[in-house]
């Protein structure tokens, strides 16, 4: 209800609304009674026909004027009842709006989610790992800037399958994708990169830099204590490495044809380490 049509309510109502009137009649009335003639006599009090006729003018007056302030109370009071559905159909209809445009917000998140992120581990897929990439490379051209990309593939994954089964592959690439992610920075972007690979997008950074954080990927896997039903896993990355300001004509299937060759130098290299362009 609104704070100014219930104080009006109240003012209409209230006593002195009411006895204000009433008084301010009665009092014209006396004096119209003992002025009479251009003379002040309060012997006029005592003329019968002067008060009767007084009272009967002042009686329609408030009764008129009561009346005039019963109809603009029920008249507030319809105002208000109205107000009040009012603001409840708002209330209602906002109440809908924002849950509307939440259950719109989760949707398009959980849309945003299954276009964008890998099942398995919870990085992002192939398929929106190229859009990164090709946004980056843009980014790259446009600004004369630098960026280096990895990729990274878990060296004895292929023999963890074949002993103990497709479920401890899938534990492995799960587990090492959080240690990869771990180790990474804000700006890094890290996907699953075909069936048994990782690519890192590493953001203004050159290949020294980019070799660098390789080799801490490789040192950290390589004393990782994974288990698997109790079983100790013993992983190992190889990492090709590839700047773009390495490649002569930028594009994305140039950078990662590059470094996809210089992983594999660094799997014919005996595995367990970084090999740049």
């Amino acid at each position: 209800m609104d704070t100014g049509t219930t104080n009006n309510h109240q003012a209409i109502m209230s006593s002195s609304v009411l006895l204000t009137p009433l008084f301010a009649l009665l009092t014209i009335g006396l004096i119209s009674i003992l002025w009479r003639d251009g003379s002040f006599s309060i012997d006029h009090l005592f003329e019968q026909h002067l008060l009767i006729v007084h009272g009967i003018i002042i009686s329609a007056l408030y009764t008129g004027y009561y009346l005039i302030i019963k109809k603009a109370r029920r008249a507030l009071e319809a105002a208000e009842q109205s107000n009040q559905k009012t603001q409840e159909k708002l209330a209602e209809r906002t109440e809908l709006l924002h849950l509307e445009a939440y259950q719109h917000r989760k949707t398009s998140d959980q849309l945003h989610n299954l276009r964008t992120t890998d099942p398995l581990t919870q990085i992002y897929n192939q398929t929106y790992f190229q859009e990164l990439l090709t946004n980056e490379v843009e980014r790259c051209k446009r600004y004369e800037g630098n960026f280096s990309l990895l990729i990274i593939e878990l060296d004895n994954l292929v023999s963890l399958n074949t002993t103990y089964g497709y479920k401890c592959g899938d534990f492995a690439m799960k587990t090492y994708a959080q240690i990869i992610s771990s180790q990474l920075r804000k700006s890094d972007l890290v996907a699953r990169y075909r069936e048994h690979n990782f690519a890192v997008i590493v953001p203004s950074t050159r290949t020294e830099s980019a070799k660098q954080l390789a080799h801490r990927l490789c040192q950290n896997a390589e004393v990782s204590n994974i288990y698997y039903d109790g079983v100790p896993l013993k992983m190992t990355l190889s990492i090709g490495i590839a700047a773009a300001s390495a490649i002569d004509q930028l594009t994305p299937e140039n950078l990662t044809v590059a470094t996809e060759r210089a992983l594999t130098d660094a799997i014919d290299q005996g595995r367990n380490r970084a090999v740049s362009v």
